[in-house]
């Protein structure tokens, strides 16, 4: 049986959609080929394939683009995907959509595969807004699974159960490993403290944490001399990571140098990091790094948390929360600027520094995360 995931979003997006796929392929077996029909997003970077195709999930991609300028532009290539997936002639099609999906934007997805000829639909479902937005009796949002979970209750109603979750998932190939181990050697200064990593950037304004306060932050981590900083991010935030390195006079950057798998093995050798509700904290999440997240209220606290138990987010109820809009209307941006440095800062000390020195552990080596 020739079977497809529908999947759209980006890095953070496929980093916690894996789990779901991985239920998905132990779903199918060895019953036929898996194909991966997903969006391009990211200026065309493939960022599934780079992801997926080392856990040997996905046995074949189909793209389409994110976006499409003019209304007969559209026509004419959503009919050309319709042609070409009826080639295909797909039994089943497993739809790993976001939770926020409509029910109208849902039943045209359904029309569309019934069009390209499959008639075996899993996870076509609208959750209802009571699920997505519950609230506590004074207004404020409760706190709901994290995506993930979304993700498999959609695959729960079609009998694909969900097995525990195992840290760290996104495996990195051993060739990349020596090569940021290269990397490490020839940037770091300091290679006998503990290294951490700052993601300043987000590809969402309303999840941006003002820029100075990484700065200030970064020159209270330094001041303790027992970290290094590296920034981490992509070519959007090397201008952000020459403002920090500017004002620190110390770390180093990757911002724009490195792939997503790089970067990747670069969080497995971090002590922790601290990023915002973006890709970047999804993917250092995925190889087992403990997270510090800054974030905003635009979804309620959980939703889009990173996996696992060893993270630390920090989030302010305020009366907007909820908004999902993609750039705060309000000036103040009150979610994400009424997040202090100092709370931030007692966070980091809580995480990282006194929980290792009663520990006196650090994250595993690479060797045994991937």
């Amino acid at each position: 049986m020739k079977s497809l995931i529908f999947f759209t979003g980006s890095l953070g997006d496929s980093l916690i959609a894996i789990p779901a796929m991985q239920a998905v392929k132990r779903h199918v077996g060895a019953k036929g080929p898996l194909y991966l029909l997903h969006d391009l997003h990211e200026n065309k970077l493939l960022i599934e394939r780079e992801l997926l195709e080392p856990l040997g999930l996905i046995d074949s991609f189909i793209t389409y683009p994110a976006r499409i300028d003019g209304f007969f532009k559209k026509i004419r290539v959503y009919s050309q995907l319709i042609r070409h997936l009826r080639k295909q002639n797909f039994q089943r099609v497993y739809y790993l959509i976001p939770s926020v999906r409509p029910a109208t934007a849902i039943l045209r997805d359904k029309l569309f595969f019934w069009l390209c000829g499959i008639r075996e639909w899993i996870g076509f479902f609208a959750f209802r807004n009571k699920a997505l937005s519950p609230k506590e009796r004074n207004g404020t949002l409760k706190r709901v699974p994290q995506e993930a979970e979304f993700h498999f209750l959609r695959l729960h109603r079609q009998g694909i159960e969900k097995t525990p979750l195992t840290i760290p998932y996104l495996g990195i190939p051993d060739d990349i490993v020596r090569k940021i181990d290269a990397w490490l050697a020839s940037h770091r200064k300091h290679p006998d403290r503990s290294l951490v990593a700052i993601c300043p950037g987000t590809n969402r304004l309303s999840n941006q944490w003002p820029l100075n306060r990484f700065g200030t932050l970064g020159k209270k981590i330094l001041a303790l001399k027992t970290f290094e900083l590296v920034i981490v991010g992509g070519f959007s935030e090397e201008e952000k990571a020459r403002y920090l390195l500017s004002r620190w006079q110390e770390g180093f950057s990757s911002a724009g140098k490195l792939s997503i798998l790089e970067s990747a093995a670069l969080f497995a050798r971090c002590q922790g990091i601290v990023g915002l509700d973006t890709g970047t904290t999804h993917l250092a999440a995925a190889v087992g790094t403990p997270c510090l997240g800054i974030y905003g209220g635009r979804y309620p606290p959980g939703k889009w948390e990173p996996l696992g138990d060893i993270h630390k987010i920090i989030r302010k109820a305020v009366p907007c929360e909820g908004c999902r809009c993609h750039i705060c209307p309000l000036a103040h941006h009150p979610c994400m600027k009424s997040i202090s440095v100092n709370e931030v800062w007692e966070s980091f000390l809580k995480r990282f520094v006194r929980a290792s020195k009663e520990s006196q552990r650090f994250i595993a080596p690479i060797d045994d995360v991937r």
